[in-house]
């Protein structure tokens, strides 16, 4: 049977005890020995103040890089526009990408709640764009804009989420 390996570095950093050498890596304050534990060490005891920190910054980390995929994806969304400008507006080509960049320079929480209203905006122009048309049944546009509009909500509520990122 293998081993299980722990990762020291991360099952220790939220202890009391935890020390780190410039040199040595990951040392316990205890016996300021590197540690040799196989599940888990017996001297733990957590460090609410340090583990609520960590998860700070693991929030934070997912947070940016979510909206790194957000800046990304909408300036391309934007270019895409300029591109199809027969089909597709310029004009929301150029707003796409103002807030895409401002997705890659802002990055905090608060760009979900602006993420998430422009997406229920463009869904609803979407949605009531085709009620004034001559189109019956099916539409591609309608479907799509209900869509944005859910996943404009989703987006929105990702605010509360991200909370505890302290951004």
């Amino acid at each position: 049977m293998k081993k299980k390996t722990v990762n020291y570095e991360e099952y220790c950093r939220c202890c009391q005890h935890y020390e780190y050498g410039k040199h040595r890596g990951v040392v316990c304050g205890l016996t300021h020995r590197r540690p040799t534990f196989q599940d888990e060490c017996d001297n733990f005891i957590l460090d609410e103040e340090k583990n609520s920190q960590i998860k700070q910054e693991e929030s934070s980390k997912k947070m940016r890089k979510e909206l790194k995929g957000w800046g990304i994806a909408l300036i391309i969304l934007g270019v895409i526009h300029f591109v199809l400008s027969g089909y597709l507006s310029a004009v929301w080509g150029v707003l796409i990408i103002i807030l895409g960049i401002v997705n890659l320079l802002v990055m905090k929480r608060g760009m979900f709640i602006a993420n998430g209203f422009a997406l229920v905006l463009i869904g609803i122009l979407n949605s009531v764009s085709t009620l004034s048309g001559q189109q019956s049944g099916f539409s591609f546009w309608r479907v799509f804009g209900i869509l944005q509009i859910i996943w404009g909500v989703q987006e929105i509520i990702k605010f509360k989420k991200y909370s505890n990122s302290n951004q």
